[in-house]
């Protein structure tokens, strides 16, 4: 019997590596599965994380019933021009700058490396909420916030990749600068990173808010108002720049709110610029924590997206 011919994507995360195997040409998925990553926390010369991946890809390579053919793998930070590396990525996750995958793995397969808020969105795209969109905005709403912009068929990158960082966007430049020194920054307004100090230290994180708003208090309302007025104001004005098909929410804050986006139609019904009564759908992400593992295989075999 002849190997199927397979594409991996990998999405390398702080807390799991997530990997998914589609058959070529058609697509299909046939397995997905996760590691854990193990951040070393120094610059050693060959991470355990990428020890991990390499592991994973040459039990792919050994396996009988397969013939890897391409390769994406998905990460935080801004990767290269030529899609081949994470060039900038400080803080964590050590050795992941300038780890060039193709070399790494040394089987002769090109890896093409994306952001991974940048391959969620290209999973929306090719199997979920954005199916044949050309122009369409994802933001995820988490610990922090992060996005991504596919602009007339491509996504938009930038000068050095750094397009599509939609947390870092103000939306009040009397407020305290963020970590990416944007004053008053959406990031600040509703991550759960600055949840704890911007209830006045009532709130650790979304679960004892929606707790909160469940038993009716007073200031858990004024929370979530707050923060659905700021999102509504920032959503409408990323609309304005990119008139996009398609606005995409995703993130674990996202997932875990039943409610959220319908609550927050009435703000953007309200604040929403609307030239010839055309608005632009809001819709909740698909596909879940699988996106970036999905969008990574997509940009292996669609490289014109990048």
């Amino acid at each position: 019997m002849k190997p199927a011919d397979v594409v991996l994507g990998i999405d390398l995360g702080g807390t799991e590596i997530k990997f998914s195997l589609f058959s070529l040409p058609s697509m299909e998925l046939l397995k997905s599965w996760k590691k854990l990553t193990m951040d070393c926390g120094d610059a050693e010369a060959e991470p355990e994380f990428a020890r991990t991946i390499r592991d994973e890809v040459y039990g792919i390579k050994k396996h009988q019933n397969y013939y890897l053919q391409k390769i994406g793998l998905a990460a935080p930070g801004l990767p290269d021009k030529n899609n081949q590396f994470i060039e900038f990525m400080p803080g964590r996750l050590h050795g992941l700058e300038k780890l060039q995958w193709s070399g790494f793995f040394d089987l002769g397969i090109d890896v093409k490396v994306v952001n991974d808020g940048q391959a969620a969105l290209l999973a929306e795209i090719w199997k979920g909420a954005a199916v044949g969109s050309k122009n369409a905005v994802m933001m995820s709403i988490g610990t922090g916030v992060g996005g991504a912009i596919f602009s007339d068929g491509r996504l938009l990158k930038g000068q050095i990749g750094r397009a599509g960082h939609l947390g870092h966007v103000s939306i009040d430049y009397r407020g305290k600068q963020d970590i990416c020194n944007t004053p008053g920054s959406i990031e600040d307004a509703v991550g759960q990173a600055t949840l704890y100090e911007r209830s006045y230290n009532r709130f650790s994180d979304f679960h004892s808010l929606s707790v909160g708003l469940k038993s009716g208090d007073p200031a858990a309302q004024l929370i979530w108002e707050n923060m659905l007025t700021s999102l509504a104001a920032n959503v409408v004005s990323i609309i304005n720049i990119i008139d996009p098909e398609v606005f995409i929410l995703g993130g674990g804050i996202v997932r875990s709110n039943e409610t959220l986006v319908s609550e927050l139609q009435p703000w953007i019904n309200k604040f929403e610029w609307r030239p010839a009564n055309h608005s632009v759908p809001i819709v909740k992400a698909s596909l879940g924590p699988d996106a970036g593992s999905y969008g990574a295989a997509y940009s292996a075999i669609n490289p014109s997206v990048l």
